[in-house]
């Protein structure tokens, strides 16, 4: 289970690309053949060669007409769809607000940690604000897998340090693979502005229900050709710019971060705990 929390930031998101609205598939004239043949000749003795004769021909000429209007029809049909995409394609690279923001959103929907995005808008670049719901720190077991000195398998009781570690370790993999993710379906977006929350089902206090324990800013740049392999989560937090995070004492515990001078980000920590 650990294992899977420190490991996210490897995931690789495709990047969304243009979409292609496949051409219609060419028509079966078969069916409509058969029934212009069929009105064509009701009525007619199978003994009047003549009018039969004529009859099926005009049935292959209104059998072509019926064929053509329809192939006009599916090929406007599908030249409609393909503007439409186009159209939605464009929105989404001239970052246009709702565009961005509900594409940011669909790919989140299934995120082991709940994320939303909250803004979309240009200041410095363009720039998208992502909410995060983190767990806990009882999301880290107290036990490990261990082995004895004889070689058996044992669980091992991990210290507060260990425990704390790979909780910031989980931090950092969940921020960089919504970021990663983000950057991937939104190709506008230059820079992520990131909001980390926390949700405490056994805090003492309601206002330590909802906390923010980590904030910072992303650039594609930044995440452009890395190789996500040799980078610690950990680190990435605290290396990023305008980064807000407190660990504290010896075991480097993760608090709630002072947000007195972040009144923007404080709004949405307000904001999401009348919303719970």
């Amino acid at each position: 289970m650990e294992r899977a929390l420190v490991t996210l930031h490897l995931r690789e998101f495709p990047p969304t690309q243009r979409p292609i609205v496949p051409p219609p598939v060419p028509m079966d004239a078969r069916p409509i053949a058969r029934a212009m043949k069929r009105d064509q000749l009701q009525g007619i003795s199978v003994f009047d060669r003549k009018r039969r004769r004529d009859a099926k021909a005009l049935a292959r000429t209104r059998t072509e007409q019926e064929v053509g209007r329809q192939e006009q029809l599916r090929r406007a049909e599908h030249a409609r769809r393909q503007s439409g995409a186009d159209t939605w394609w464009h929105a989404l690279n001239r970052h246009d607000t709702d565009t961005v923001m509900a594409v940011i959103e669909a790919a989140y929907e299934d995120n082991e940690f709940p994320a939303a995005c909250v803004d979309v808008g240009e200041g410095r670049s363009r720039y998208a604000t992502v909410l995060v719901m983190f767990g806990p720190p009882s999301l880290v077991p107290e036990r490990k897998a261990d082995l004895t000195p004889t070689g058996r398998p044992t669980l091992k009781t991990r210290t507060k340090t260990e425990r704390n570690s790979l909780y910031a370790a989980a931090l950092g993999s969940t921020v960089i693979a919504t970021v990663k993710e983000g950057f991937a379906v939104a190709p506008s977006v230059q820079e992520i502005q990131l909001l980390a929350l926390r949700k405490d089902s056994a805090a003492a206090t309601a206002a330590d229900y909802v906390t923010a324990i980590y904030a910072a800013r992303f650039s594609r740049e930044r995440f452009r050709n890395t190789d996500w392999s040799r980078v610690d989560p950990i680190a990435l937090l605290l290396t990023a710019p305008d980064a807000l995070i407190k660990r504290k004492g010896s075991a480097r515990e993760v608090v709630p971060i002072d947000l007195a001078n972040e009144p923007g980000l404080q709004a949405l920590v307000e904001h999401v705990r009348k919303a719970l």
